[in-house]
């Protein structure tokens, strides 16, 4: 009945009907929640799959969250990044105070009408705590918005939905069970990082600041490896997937890149490689890395490179269309990409220091995962402003708000 309710309400072509219901409810976090909101013109349906035995579905209804809003949304939010990425450097610091104001606002209506029913519905017939970490599986306009940023107001101040819980997203149901799949089968082994910097040799940032940072940290150095530039091509990624698909190396994928999301044509969206000939930057498409071999026991695959998480969001969720699916698909565990274009210097921030607390927790009984590192990065710098102000974070708020951490 999930499967067909789930099928019935957002495409039926995704491959949920071949899933039991078994399956499904495995995905669900520890102590948490796993939701599906399916949107229309007329309000929002939410599935909601939990580890409690005795209920097998949870549907939710959210009338006042219909497709006009969310579409709203979008355009705000949109208007706001497209005014800062076109903001000339006298204008840019009034365009990111701009930004913030939106980014708040907006945090504060994906409260309202999306988790705050959400939550309380998880409380009432659950009994799920208000630090149970949710994993969403992003439908619609929701793929290209920032929900990690929901905003209310409690013991009289304002505070982050991320500061009580682990937030976690996929694009689809799939690739979800995907990740699991890849999780399951890896075996433990030394990290190590194969990173694709700056191939278009215009990131001098990233090549000079990010990635010393990243590969300062305790990497098995003997098998990690640094493409840099006019050898960052096509064939190098083709080269280190089918040693992955051969044999268990990197755990990690790094790229310091330029990316680019395509609306009209998603499967041609994708990252920037060098030529390798002195000729303009090539892309690696969608397609490009559905074609890859599939690669075996690869835990994390970041993308510091501008709109690496978007997915089509002109139809109901596609399984197939967006760059994290790709790597998904393509033996990915998890993914960290963005949602936005982003500046160098707070990618080198993000980067490094959720790669920190991935490699200082690897070891323990309970390692980390990508979300769990990133609210852990977030809420620190939060806190790291002794007024709890929320406009002056170590990292802004438009800073971190770009980067969705996908995973199981």
């Amino acid at each position: 009945r999930a499967a067909e309710l789930l099928n019935e309400a957002i495409d039926p072509k995704q491959l949920v009907a071949s899933m039991s219901l078994a399956q499904i409810k495995g995905l669900v976090p520890n102590s948490g929640a796993l939701v599906l909101p399916a949107i229309s013109s007329l309000g929002t349906s939410v599935f909601v799959f939990t580890g409690d035995t005795s209920h097998d579905l949870g549907v939710l209804l959210l009338p006042t969250l219909t497709s006009r809003v969310t579409a709203e949304w979008l355009k705000i939010f949109r208007a706001g990044d497209s005014a800062l990425y076109a903001s000339a450097p006298s204008e840019r610091a009034s365009a990111l105070r701009d930004f913030q104001e939106a980014l708040l606002e907006l945090g504060k209506e994906f409260w309202v009408h999306f988790y705050k029913p959400i939550i309380e519905f998880l409380r009432t017939r659950y009994q799920i705590s208000d630090s149970g970490p949710l994993t969403v599986i992003t439908h619609g306009d929701l793929d290209a918005l920032p929900i990690h940023t929901a905003l209310r107001t409690r013991d009289g101040r304002l505070r982050f939905l991320i500061e009580d819980r682990v937030l976690r997203f996929a694009p689809g149901l799939y690739s979800l069970l995907a990740m699991h799949q890849s999780e399951v089968k890896r075996k433990p082994r030394p990290p190590s990082i194969a990173a694709f910097i700056n191939p278009t040799g215009d990131l001098t940032y990233g090549e000079t600041v990010e990635w010393p940072l990243i590969r300062s940290l305790a990497w098995d150095g003997a098998s990690s490896e640094h493409i840099g530039s006019g050898s960052a091509t096509m064939s190098a990624i083709t080269s280190i997937a089918q040693r992955l698909s051969q044999k268990e190396s990197f755990t990690h994928l790094h790229f310091i890149t330029h990316g680019q999301f395509d609306a009209d044509s998603p499967e041609s969206s994708g990252i920037l490689l060098s030529s390798g000939q002195g000729e303009p930057a090539v892309t690696l498409t969608v397609l490009d890395v559905l074609r890859l071999p599939r690669m075996r026991g690869l835990e994390l695959v970041c993308l510091s490179t501008c709109q690496s998480a978007l997915s089509d969001v002109s139809k109901s969720t596609d399984e197939f269309i967006g760059m994290t699916t790709a790597f998904i698909l393509a033996g990915a565990g998890s993914i960290l990409g963005t949602l936005y274009s982003i500046r160098e210097s707070s990618a080198a921030v993000v980067m490094s220091a959720v790669y920190g607390e991935l490699l200082a927790t690897r070891s323990l009984e309970h390692p980390l995962d990508v979300a769990e590192a990133f609210q852990k990065i977030v809420v620190e710098r939060l806190r790291s402003d002794p007024g709890q102000e929320h406009k002056n974070q170590a990292i802004s708020l438009a800073d971190w708000a770009a980067f969705r951490p996908v995973c199981r």
